[in-house]
């Protein structure tokens, strides 16, 4: 299952279904896991899916990421793909490559690594994690 933060939205028109659909079969492809069915809700997903050539949490991850990506309003396309408005150059010197392709997949690395980060500070159960005094 993949499900919207505090149960938001994460399909609202049928242009975000179809994408989600178009990131599985890329992916199923790529790493040739089996899709036996999905269901596509408007703030979650079911999928049954036999597991590929990778870990299962790791393709999960892959899909979530990718949908993500195309969804938010985000600069990350204008690093990754076509500038139309960002001034990509100062955050790219941060990756100490002169050659912008290299600095660029440097780039896409660093956003794709794990980390230990606690995004809005929210448990499972959707409250705060408690805070040290």
């Amino acid at each position: 299952m993949i499900r919207g933060i505090n149960q938001q939205e994460i399909f609202t028109d049928d242009g975000d279904y179809e994408k989600f659909l178009d990131i599985l079969a890329t992916y199923r492809k790529k790493i040739e896991y089996e899709i036996y069915a999905y269901c596509l809700m408007g703030n979650h997903v079911h999928l049954l899916i036999k597991e590929g050539k990778e870990a299962f949490s790791n393709t999960m991850k892959r899909i979530g990421t990718s949908y993500v990506y195309w969804y938010n309003w985000s600069s990350y396309r204008e690093y990754t793909s076509k500038t139309k408005i960002v001034n990509i150059d100062f955050a790219l010197s941060l990756f100490f490559d002169k050659k912008k392709d290299k600095a660029i997949e440097k780039f896409k690395r660093f956003n794709k690594e794990s980390n230990k980060d606690q995004c809005l500070e929210i448990t499972e159960k959707g409250k705060p994690y408690p805070t040290k005094r």
